[in-house]
């Protein structure tokens, strides 16, 4: 992996942690904000993903939303 991927892979990495230090902040509270939870979940789970992607040399995509990621990885998962 060339070191421009390997830090593009390590930002995605990053921003993920940052989302889940988020979940784990507010999840301790005595009541947390569950929709800014949920939030920060799907978004921890969507920079994973294109932390994935990237890693295998995927452009990660712009779209805002799991499902455009989601597509992107089942594309590089399953064989042609």
């Amino acid at each position: 992996m060339s070191n421009d991927l390997s830090e593009s892979v390590s930002q995605w990495m990053i921003k993920a942690e940052e989302d889940w230090e988020a979940v784990q902040i507010m999840a301790a509270h005595s009541r947390p904000p569950f929709s800014l939870v949920c939030f920060h979940c799907q978004q921890y789970i969507e920079k994973l993903l294109k932390a994935l992607l990237t890693k295998n040399g995927i452009e990660a995509p712009h779209t805002p939303t799991i499902c455009g990621v989601s597509f992107n990885w089942l594309n590089l998962m399953l064989p042609d």
